[in-house]
């Protein structure tokens, strides 16, 4: 599977809560960044959490991997990117959850880099939140190497 081409999505400066005593940024704070560049790679394709979840659809995070490379350090600016990847499961493209992958650098250097999983939930008739398939109109959004889809799902 292709690596997705990760796109600028915001920057964020390291504020003094986020660090500890010898500044450098709590490793906890990259799954907070991560969440600020999902939901803005969502918005900047047009998609936002709170419509998703007023139209009854849910995000969750299934998973979570980060690598850490370089300390952030108190004050620091720090860009984030990401992109959307496809999930593969026994070697095939899931038809239920997807990944978006981030990269959070200070200037050139690579602080941390990891991804997040995802799928799409919705209410059942008895409140249940049941998993569905990747809605058809996010397809071409969640799966760009495959614009058509014979592998998406």
């Amino acid at each position: 599977m292709p690596e997705p081409a990760l796109t600028p999505v915001g920057r964020v400066r390291v504020r003094y809560g986020e660090t500890d005593q010898m500044r450098f940024a709590y490793h906890a704070h990259a799954a907070v960044w991560f969440d600020e560049a999902r939901t803005e790679l969502l918005r900047l394709h047009g998609q936002c959490y709170r419509e998703l979840e007023e139209g009854g659809l849910w995000l969750p995070v299934l998973a979570l991997h980060v690598d850490y490379h370089r300390a952030a350090l108190y004050d620091d600016w720090l860009e984030l990117r990401a992109g959307f990847r496809g999930h593969v499961l026994a070697g095939r493209l899931s038809p239920i959850q997807f990944e978006i992958v981030y990269e959070i650098r200070r200037g050139a250097e690579l602080c941390y880099a990891g991804w997040t999983r995802h799928c799409f939930m919705t209410e059942g008739a008895d409140d249940r939140r049941r998993a569905l398939r990747i809605p058809a109109a996010l397809r071409p959004l969640l799966c760009p190497a495959w614009p058509e889809s014979k592998e998406c799902p």
